[in-house]
């Protein structure tokens, strides 16, 4: 597959797509597993209170219902018995949320409250057995960062890795239009367009005049391209993604640039940034 990045005016980028990709086993005891997570508390999933909350689902796999009485969850490795559950029984298939919303409630008559919140940035989270020393189920090296308007979940099959398809510093092709005679096709991935008569350069690539602000993020500047020509340019950034046994559940651009930007993965518009409308070369 290939993304191509279409850039507006001067300009200096770096980018990085990361997937998140179902490999790595959880560790499953007992019927129990955190099967989602949501670590930016926002309104669009409100407490009982009506205040935005952070939030931990956990599902029984087992054939029976089962009682989550005695266990623990805990966001430290250090204090796995961070927080005790009451004696709340889940049937066989279903889930409980929890907010994590550090108001600790365990009145079973109304929405249970864990004794703490979950870090944005990624942190342990785990489940314990009633021993107070085993985990049920838990993120062996800690749930990635989280972003607004999504939770996060592996459901009960497994954890997660990530892996970085296109790096901060991966090759990048790229062409200067001087009219618009390219057309659509350049957005696809190989073969659907050939791209081989491209420039191909060294990522961050962008253009900035000698001791310009952006000039120490550039690793190619491409200014005595587009200078007098145009201001805006087709960039592609190639990477396979091996499907066997896997599958990608979530995935980051992360961009930094300077004027705008209209980001497509094999044609279709993922992301963009100042763009005019309609969008002109």
């Amino acid at each position: 597959m290939k993304p191509q990045i279409r850039r507006f005016s001067r300009l200096a980028a770096s980018i990085c797509l990361l997937a998140v990709i179902l490999l790595i086993q959880t560790k499953v005891f007992a019927n129990f597993s955190i099967t989602e997570i949501k670590a930016v508390a926002e309104l669009t999933f409100p407490d009982d209170d009506g205040e935005p909350s952070d939030w931990i689902e956990i599902t029984n796999n087992g054939d029976s219902d089962a009682s989550l009485g005695g266990h623990y969850l805990t966001n430290n490795s250090n204090n796995l018995k961070k927080w005790q559950l009451p004696e709340v029984k889940i049937s066989s298939g279903e889930s409980i949320v929890i907010y994590a919303s550090a108001k600790n409630r365990i009145d079973l008559d109304s929405p249970l409250h864990a004794s703490f919140t979950l870090d944005r940035k990624g942190d342990y989270l785990a489940l314990i057995a009633p021993d107070g020393l085993t985990e049920v189920s838990s993120f062996n090296d800690g749930y990635p960062e989280q972003y607004p308007g999504s939770s996060y979940g592996y459901g009960t099959s497994g954890l997660v890795s990530r892996e970085v398809l296109v790096a901060s510093d991966a090759k990048v092709k790229y062409f200067i239009p001087t009219d618009t005679s390219l057309g659509e096709q350049w957005k696809y991935p190989s073969p659907q367009f050939d791209d081989s008569s491209w420039k191909e350069v060294d990522h961050p690539v962008g253009f900035e005049s000698n001791g310009g602000t952006l000039e120490p993020m550039i690793t190619t500047n491409i200014s005595d391209d587009m200078k007098g020509v145009n201001a805006s340019g087709y960039f592609r950034f190639p990477f396979n993604f091996d499907a066997v046994d896997r599958r990608i559940i979530s995935a980051q651009l992360a961009v930094s640039i300077d004027d705008g930007f209209v980001a497509y993965l094999n044609g279709e518009e993922i992301s963009d940034l100042n763009v005019p409308t309609p969008i002109v070369f």
